[in-house]
């Protein structure tokens, strides 16, 4: 992914983590989120002070090959 794509998906995750606060009241407070995509899995980790969402942790990982880890 280009460094455009990173800032776009980062975005709009944080897009996302907003959504999911509106139904906060009926859901509770977002621990964390993940998603497994084919060529890598994301998580979205919210970093709180005093209960209030200050910042984003976003991780991308390369999904393991077939035969074998990639290290790049």
């Amino acid at each position: 992914m280009t460094q455009e794509d990173s800032s776009t998906a980062a975005a709009q995750a944080a897009i996302r983590a907003a959504t999911r606060n509106k139904f906060k009241s009926k859901i509770g407070d977002l621990q964390f989120s993940l998603s497994r995509y084919e060529k890598l899995v994301r998580a979205t980790v919210p970093i709180k002070n005093d209960e209030k969402t200050k910042f984003l942790l976003l991780l991308t990982f390369d999904r393991p090959l077939k035969n074998g880890l990639k290290i790049s």
